[in-house]
């Protein structure tokens, strides 16, 4: 009896430690496309939750049982490998492109890899390639058009922050834009600073489920900007960018006004008074003035925009970096006003101190400029008698030794001469950011 209880607690012994026996299997995992390693692929013993993750050079250690069994490799966008261990303790793999993996799974900084059929709200990625099929002078620019159900609406004054309305209207009091991300900050003042081409992907998060990521900010959606910095590029490889951009500003088309009038004419000048204007009898509409002119041509001008831009970016084996700088000048079309002149200087750093260690810094200053043109000036304009001198100058009341332009040349008419108003009443706002 003792003979078979000392067997049976040898057997138990041995089974318990065969049980427990393990080695280590460790390995690469490069891209069959290129042959560069690829960091954070999952590797599982299939069968068992015991797994890991490549680190940055692509390498994994992984204990498994002595018998061996199966390595299961996958990352979005190639496809999975199944490896039988065997007697191998050290297994290089090679994974392959997986295109219609791609087209099915969404890689977005609010929700890493899970498919576009299970994401529970709208969303829209644009990438670096289509912003820079059309780039704009800002981030709204080159973002208006290229997603669906997104509004970008231009006011168009140089400078101007565009309305953007990603869902429909949510409140009656409060405002409908967007909340704005860039680089995981949230930014105030909108996307009319930021430069499209230092953009690496936008992210639109229609749906008011973003209010769950981003709190009741994000009830209007979100819009998640994603700057260059070099990390993509391959080891020991410099980019350098440049873009020169010249055009000219200018309206295309103009309002027909007319040139007739319905008042009694003065015999002396053949135009009706200036003030106590009297209709005629019939009231038609049929007696033209005799030197009209058109004050479309006088307030809106051709003017030449330029947009100089600049960067460099690049990868070593511990750190990735971007800097950029632009400058931009838009004038506008209308007169006697300068428009926009706008500098942006960009940095971006990333650097590894060690495996567990990692420094990463955004950077971003904007200098701007903007005359800000008055709007009731285009109303004026088309309002007032067409056969005033618009530049006419009269003693000013606060110094009778000087003149200034006529602010009301028709003082029969409620309307102020739109050249007084560019000339004496226009603001210019300067902003540092």
């Amino acid at each position: 009896m003792k003979r078979i209880l000392l067997l049976s607690l040898m057997f138990s012994l041995t089974f318990a430690f065969s049980a427990l026996a393990q080695r280590t299997v460790s390995g690469t995992v490069t891209s069959a496309d290129d042959g560069s390693t690829v960091p954070g692929v999952n590797v599982v013993l299939k069968g068992t939750t015991t797994g890991t993750t490549t680190d940055l050079d692509g390498n994994y250690r992984l204990s498994v049982p002595e018998e061996g069994g199966t390595l299961v490799y996958s990352f979005i966008g190639l496809s999975q490998q199944e490896v039988q261990i065997g007697a191998r303790s050290v297994i290089d793999v090679a994974m392959q492109s997986d295109v219609q993996q791609l087209t099915e799974v969404v890689v977005t900084g609010a929700a890493p890899g899970i498919t576009t059929k299970t994401l529970g709200y709208s969303l829209g990625k644009v990438d670096e390639n289509l912003i820079q099929q059309a780039p704009g002078v800002d981030a709204a620019q080159a973002l208006q058009g290229k997603v669906a159900g997104v509004k970008v609406i231009q006011n168009g004054a140089p400078g101007s922050n565009a309305g953007i309305r990603l869902r429909g209207s949510t409140s009656l009091y409060e405002g409908q834009q967007p909340l704005v991300v860039v680089d995981g900050v949230i930014v105030d003042g909108g996307l009319n600073t930021i430069n499209s081409e230092d953009i690496e992907s936008i992210e639109i998060l229609k749906s008011s489920s973003a209010a769950a990521l981003y709190g009741s900010r994000g009830a209007n959606g979100v819009i998640v900007i994603n700057t260059r910095r070099g990390a993509n590029m391959k080891e020991g490889d410099v980019r350098i960018v440049f873009r020169n951009e010249v055009g000219r500003n200018y309206l295309p088309g103009r309002i027909d006004l007319a040139e007739t009038h319905h008042y009694e004419i003065d015999s002396e000048t053949g135009a009706p008074p200036v003030g106590n204007q009297v209709p005629r009898a019939d009231q038609l509409s049929v007696v033209p003035y005799p030197n009209p002119q058109d004050y479309q041509d006088i307030l809106f001008q051709e003017e030449a925009f330029y947009t100089n831009y600049l960067s460099i970016s690049g990868r070593t084996d511990k750190a990735n970096f971007m800097l950029s700088a632009q400058n931009t000048n838009q004038p506008g079309v209308v007169y006697d006003t300068d428009g926009q002149s706008r500098q942006n200087f960009k940095a971006n750093f990333d650097y590894n101190l060690t495996d567990d260690l990692f420094i990463s810094t955004s950077n971003f200053f904007s200098q701007r400029e903007i005359d800000n043109a008055p709007t009731s000036v285009f109303f004026d304009a088309l309002l007032f008698r067409p056969d005033l001198d618009l530049f006419a100058k009269v003693p000013d009341p606060n110094n009778p030794s000087a003149t200034i332009i006529n602010a009301k040349p028709d003082s029969s008419a409620q309307m102020v001469n739109p050249v007084y108003t560019l000339t004496e009443r226009y603001s210019t706002t300067t902003d540092d950011r």
